[in-house]
């Protein structure tokens, strides 16, 4: 994952996300430069490109409900990366449930955006969603036929007790005209 960062941030980055992509790539924790907090301030004022590097940044160090935050502000805003990115975050479950509905909704913003690994993720995405649907559907039929397998046997207990007890009055009826006579 950080080498994929590192060749999308240099090949999508001014120099100055040069430093991001080192700190991404080694690993360099809590970062002290001033560009940090100028991307932080840039960043609450609206602008999507700081979010979506504050969202790498706290993606890097595993602090996925920052991430999150950060990569929604920036893909709303329409920032293509951000958008695929978030999508990724989605599908894998980082920062928020595993949604893929989710996933795939901004993975198609992404594509239809421009993106083309997300044209490509995009039908992975699908094919997925194909999958789990079909997972679920065949997960309820199966709760749907050991639902009625356990009403059958119920049914059944149910039947065999009302015979028990009828023929336990017929017992005790016979017993009783036996001794009339």
């Amino acid at each position: 994952m950080k080498l994929g960062l590192w060749i999308k941030l240099t090949y999508n980055y001014s120099m100055k996300n040069l430093l991001l992509v080192f700190i991404l790539f080694f690993g360099i924790q809590n970062p002290s430069y001033a560009s940090f907090n100028d991307d932080l301030r840039a960043a609450k004022s609206g602008d999507p490109i700081a979010q979506y590097d504050l969202g790498l940044i706290y993606y890097s160090k595993e602090n996925f409900t920052d991430a999150g935050k950060w990569m929604r502000l920036a893909a709303i805003a329409g920032n293509v990366d951000a958008q695929f990115f978030l999508g990724l975050m989605f599908k894998d479950g980082k920062g928020f449930e595993v949604e893929i509905p989710n996933a795939i909704f901004w993975v198609s913003r992404a594509a239809k955006n421009g993106s083309l690994k997300a044209k490509t993720e995009l039908k992975l995405l699908r094919e997925l969603d194909l999958k789990r649907k079909a997972e679920k559907i065949k997960s309820e039929s199966l709760m749907v036929e050991k639902l009625k397998a356990d009403k059958i046997k119920a049914d059944k207990i149910k039947a065999d007790k009302i015979k028990a007890e009828k023929n336990k009055v017929k017992s005790e009826k016979k017993k009783a005209d036996d001794k009339k006579k």
